[in-house]
């Protein structure tokens, strides 16, 4: 009797994974094809950050080297894709924004919600990235970042990360108990998502010098200092990166001939739309990034 109850229970068990799995496939094969899914690696992870006083590279008090270390996983944010990557991906192709040199503008949503994260960073050390901001400047960040909570939040819901998490008095002393984990997880190694995208990033841009976006007085300027870049730099895509990735949030009309052929100096007076006609494109398909 013991066997054919546990004969019973191993063919329910059974018959209910079988179910579950088909149900998971079904619904992966509803997903969007995306040029980046079949080259992901994955991994296993167990990084966790739950002390406030240990900080990574990219976190802590702002300084010039993790400025540098935001830079640098940021720049292969933009790539150019064809066509047929984008209808293939189901995205619309009505007015798409089109790349000096052909192709589309185009991103992966990775990438894009480390924008939102480096936008929220750079307002709450705004004494160093947006000093003296006006009302008119407040309120245009508090409506992107808005836009930036949200789509975190979305992303956030959607992958619903099922670890572990408890929390541990630290001391004595302590007021409250804080958060803990040795969970492990299986993860997309970064890795293998920064070899693509850098492989399909365009090759002819130079990364620029990040300056505060307001000076000292509060005027509502930030001078840049850019390389001379490769004899035939892809501006439109370029610019694009630069003006998503740092805190000079509005940008003045430059001319592109001007700005990259060697000149120091982008000043950041106008509201973000007034931007180069030949950047233009590009840029404006961003805006609402």
């Amino acid at each position: 009797m013991v066997v054919i109850h546990l004969f019973v229970v191993y063919q329910l068990s059974r018959l209910w994974n079988q179910q579950h799995g088909t149900h998971k496939n079904s619904l992966l094969s509803g997903e969007s094809w995306s040029p980046v899914r079949d080259f992901l690696e994955f991994e296993i992870s167990s990084e966790h950050a739950t002390e406030h006083t240990k900080h990574s590279k990219y976190s802590g008090t702002p300084t010039h080297a993790q400025d540098t270390a935001w830079d640098d996983l940021t720049r292969p944010m933009f790539f150019n894709a064809s066509l047929e990557e984008l209808q293939r991906g189901g995205e619309m192709i009505k007015n798409l924004a089109v790349v000096e040199g052909g192709g589309y503008a185009a991103t992966i949503g990775a990438y894009h919600e480390l924008h939102c994260l480096r936008q929220l960073r750079f307002y709450v050390f705004q004494s160093r990235y947006y000093p003296n901001l006006t009302a008119a400047q407040e309120n245009y960040l508090h409506g992107h970042l808005d836009h930036c909570i949200e789509t975190l939040r979305l992303t956030i819901m959607c992958y619903g990360n099922p670890s572990l998490v408890s929390f541990a008095w630290g001391g004595d002393d302590a007021t409250k108990p804080l958060t803990q984990s040795n969970s492990r997880s299986m993860c997309v190694k970064w890795d293998s998502v920064d070899a693509w995208a850098r492989s399909r990033a365009p090759r002819n841009y130079a990364l620029a010098e990040e300056q505060p976006a307001f000076n000292a007085s509060g005027q509502n300027v930030a001078t840049e200092r850019i390389p001379t870049p490769a004899p035939t730099p892809n501006a439109a895509l370029y610019t694009t990166w630069y003006l998503v990735n740092h805190p000079a949030c509005y940008c003045s009309t430059v001319s592109a001939r001007t700005q990259f052929e060697g000149s120091p100096d982008i000043r950041y007076l106008g509201r973000f739309a007034a931007v180069v006609a030949t950047v233009g494109a590009a840029l404006a398909s961003f805006d609402q990034t």
